[in-house]
């Protein structure tokens, strides 16, 4: 049976991410980074609520990392 999958726009490049997954089941497949704030369809996702947030087909996802220096 294939998987339904979704597309998304991460940080501005197109991705097929598995679908019906939340945040937090598909945030290791956006990024390695240990430290990073997120938002979904530009509004600010808060940590708490990344396992409740199931990605849809279409979402733009923005992963901001923050860098030392300045």
């Amino acid at each position: 049976m294939n998987e339904a999958q979704i597309q998304v726009i991460c940080n501005g490049a197109p991705r097929t991410l598995p679908g019906a997954r939340t945040l937090a089941e598909l945030l290791p497949a956006l990024t390695d980074a240990c430290d990073f704030a997120v938002a979904v369809n530009e509004e600010f996702v808060p940590k708490s609520a990344y396992g409740a947030l199931r990605l849809a087909d279409g979402d733009r996802i923005e992963l901001v990392v923050p860098m030392e220096g300045g």
